[in-house]
């Protein structure tokens, strides 16, 4: 069995080509479906099916994903933009996107 997930939602604030070409082909093997941010909020019943999200947004998107997930019992990676590297710092995550 595999620590890591067969499927996960990325929840994303914007297009970002580069990140959701890294989620995509992913060393794990696993599929990633990306969903705009504001679209989830609009409707969380999009993870119904889903177990693990990932989320890369600003701060207060990611608190908004973290209640959510919470409520639902997600598990939730958290890929940093190149612009909060204090959060990186914080929550000790690698400073390589790929990796993280």
């Amino acid at each position: 069995m595999s620590d890591y997930p067969e499927h996960a939602l990325l929840v994303h604030d914007r297009d970002d080509e580069e990140l959701l070409a890294l989620c995509r082909d992913n060393v794990h093997g696993t599929v990633i479906t990306p969903s705009p941010l504001d679209r989830l909020l609009a409707n969380p019943d999009e993870i119904a099916s889903c177990r693990h999200l990932l989320v890369a947004a600003p701060l207060d998107g990611i608190k908004q994903v973290l209640r959510l997930a919470a409520a639902k019992d997600l598990s939730v990676g958290i890929l940093p933009r190149e612009d909060q590297q204090r959060l990186r710092r914080y929550l000790a995550l690698p400073r390589d996107s790929a990796e993280a």
